[in-house]
């Protein structure tokens, strides 16, 4: 970023001052928990290549030790939020 600074100064704020920003949402959390479940391994015990089910199934894991609910109202708040 500071690099982006230094080099044009005037492109930068031109693109910080054409968005507005809605909302934000926390997401370390997230990720410190996605980083322990892959370092236990669990991601490759459900299948050993990367594929787009594995990663739901993955997802769905963390959705669930964050906030706790049946699987429907994960799946339902998944397809809500992310487009899947």
């Amino acid at each position: 970023m500071r690099a982006l600074l230094k080099v044009a100064p005037a492109v930068f704020n031109f693109i910080t001052d054409s968005f507005d920003i809605t909302r934000t949402l926390p997401h370390g959390h997230v990720a410190a928990r996605l980083v322990t479940l892959r370092q236990w391994g669990l991601d490759r015990l459900m299948d050993r290549k990367a594929s787009v089910m594995r990663n739901l199934v993955v997802a769905m894991i963390v959705a669930r030790i964050l906030t706790p609910a049946s699987r429907l109202t994960t799946q339902r708040g998944m397809a809500s939020e992310t487009a899947v």
